[in-house]
């Protein structure tokens, strides 16, 4: 007797999909209450209660982030142990700052053009952005950290940057700052 694989009929898969769909919108409503409770309202920090979920971030189409000038990435760590995470944000300028959760210190960050993908893959109707935003965001266990965006153009004020005491920043043609294993956690050029 041979054993088949992966021969769900179309309307079983319509099902599954329409319920993990619910399901994702119900934890959604759910993250949101919740956060709304959690997040602390300082005085230089705006944030905003109603969060915006960027479902179609796997495929670089966020129409927040390529829209605003400003916006802030929340991300959620389910895990019991603290995680790096390496953000990828879809976005349309070619400059932005990324300030950490306490809106000061500078995150290393680059911006990279999206490569086109293959026909299918976006639904249609949405717009991929041209570019993407990446920096390393550090996730505490069963928690969540905040990173604030800006689009360089449209900065009113300079971050003074504070580095960590575990880096060593060489200055010349283009600032490199090292942490102690050897990696690099900030390179730039002028």
């Amino acid at each position: 007797m041979a054993i088949r694989r992966g021969t769900e009929k179309q309307v079983v898969a319509f099902d599954y999909a329409q319920r993990m769909s619910r399901g994702q919108a119900a934890a959604q409503k759910t993250a949101n209450e919740a956060y709304s409770k959690l997040i602390s309202k300082g005085k230089d920090i705006q944030t905003p209660v109603q969060q915006i979920y960027c479902d179609y971030r796997n495929v670089s189409v966020c129409s927040v982030t390529q829209q605003a000038q400003n916006f802030q990435v929340t991300m959620y760590n389910p895990l019991t142990w603290a995680v790096n995470y390496t953000a990828r944000v879809p976005v349309e300028q070619e400059r932005y700052t990324v300030l950490s959760h306490d809106g000061h210190t500078l995150v290393a960050s680059d911006v990279f053009t999206v490569t086109p993908a293959p026909s299918g893959i976006r639904p249609k109707g949405l717009n991929p952005a041209a570019r993407e935003l990446v920096f390393n965001a550090q996730l505490p266990p069963l928690g969540f950290v905040t990173h604030f965006v800006q689009a360089e153009t449209f900065l009113k004020w300079r971050p003074t940057p504070k580095h960590q005491q575990d880096e060593r920043t060489i200055r010349g043609k283009s600032d490199v700052a090292m942490r102690k294993e050897g990696s690099f956690s900030r390179i730039s050029f002028q």
